[in-house]
């Protein structure tokens, strides 16, 4: 009996040790997997960053600093992929005009303040647009760039891409995540089959074994859930009143979307229980094409999509109450220009 726990505990152990080992061992091939697609997306990055310095080499004599400026704020940028421009320890333009005034009066060094950053910068030369995988604030970058001169300064111009975007937006995530699973579902048969020809000799083995199942149960049940929450809309307009301060974002959205048409219906409440009532009738009266918006804690706003003003009309008697007045009722048309510059009144370009 005794020779027999001994046994099972050797097997215990080989299972544990070998597991990790190979867990440890896919750890780094998929580490590898992960920097050699970023690769191939950097040689891609870099062609776009080529194509940016011809057209300001274009710009011949009539070139300032300021058209060179220009050119790389029209292009497109976000918080995960942005361009920067810099000569000397000056910074002339990073992700946006916002963004940039916050290092204007201070070095290149402080925004690239970590060493593979630092040695990015430095490799650039006017030979070669080069990419490198770069680290900013512990976040991990896809980096390209390349230099020019203009009046004996030397330009650096950069395109920056978040290392989440490049791997979690492509078609290729759902292989890194079958292999994940399968090595997991290897591993574990593994371990389970050693542990199982212990399982006669050691009585220990069956509270080993409920362990497992119920370990087996809970991942189960998270797996379902972060299907769900992949596969989900992150928002759901029947179940949600947004904040006003993300409307901005909506009508960028619609209109990139090349909705036809928007009704925009204003209200006003008298008070925070008028409100309550107010979306609580939206909530039944209105379907998924209604977005709801609270401006401020007693003006109201509703965005009918698709629909124009004579179908938003049709909702007043079922959601009007005595302590909610309409303030506007509005219908924005896609051919007249961006839904931003409708609601607004002006161009975006006015407000940066």
């Amino acid at each position: 009996m005794k020779k027999k726990k001994k046994y099972f505990g050797v097997l215990s152990v080989v299972a544990v040790v070998s597991a990790v080992l190979m867990a440890a061992i896919f750890l780094f091939q998929l580490n590898n997997y992960e920097k050699a697609f970023l690769d191939i997306y950097g040689v891609e990055q870099d062609g776009y960053v080529k194509v940016t310095l011809d057209q300001i080499g274009r710009l011949g004599e009539d070139a300032t600093e300021e058209k060179i400026t220009d050119i790389i704020s029209s292009l497109d940028s976000d918080s995960s992929k942005y361009w920067t421009l810099s000569t000397g320890d000056n910074i002339l333009f990073i992700k946006s005009v916002t963004e940039t005034n916050r290092y204007k009066n201070l070095s290149s060094d402080s925004y690239y303040d970590s060493e593979t950053s630092r040695e990015f910068i430095d490799s650039l030369n006017d030979k070669k647009v080069i990419h490198r995988i770069i680290y900013l604030k512990n976040d991990r970058y896809v980096a390209s760039g390349g230099t020019f001169s203009w009046r004996g300064n030397e330009y650096r111009v950069c395109l920056l891409t978040y290392d989440k975007v490049i791997l979690e937006q492509n078609v290729l995530l759902a292989s890194k995540y079958a292999m994940l699973v399968m090595t997991i579902v290897v591993l574990v048969i593994y371990m389970i089959c050693l542990m199982v020809c212990g399982k006669k000799i050691d009585e220990k083995n069956m509270l080993l074994e409920e362990y497992r199942q119920k370990l087996e149960l809970s991942t189960n049940r998270v797996n379902k859930l972060d299907y769900l929450l992949r596969t989900q809309q992150l928002y759901s307009s029947r179940n949600h009143v947004f904040s006003g301060e993300i409307l901005d974002n909506f009508l960028d959205e619609l209109t990139s979307k090349e909705i036809e048409c928007i009704t925009l219906l204003d209200y006003h409440a008298m008070n925070q229980r008028a409100v309550e009532r107010f979306w609580r009738k939206t909530l039944v009266v209105m379907d998924e094409t209604v977005l709801r918006f609270a401006l401020s804690d007693t003006r109201l706003l509703l965005i009918c999509v698709g629909a124009d003003l004579g179908e938003g009309k049709k909702y007043e008697g079922m959601i009007e109450t005595k302590d909610v007045i309409p303030v506007s009722q509005r219908e924005l048309r896609l051919e007249n220009g961006s839904y931003y510059s409708q609601y607004h009144g002006i161009d975006r370009e006015e407000t940066q």
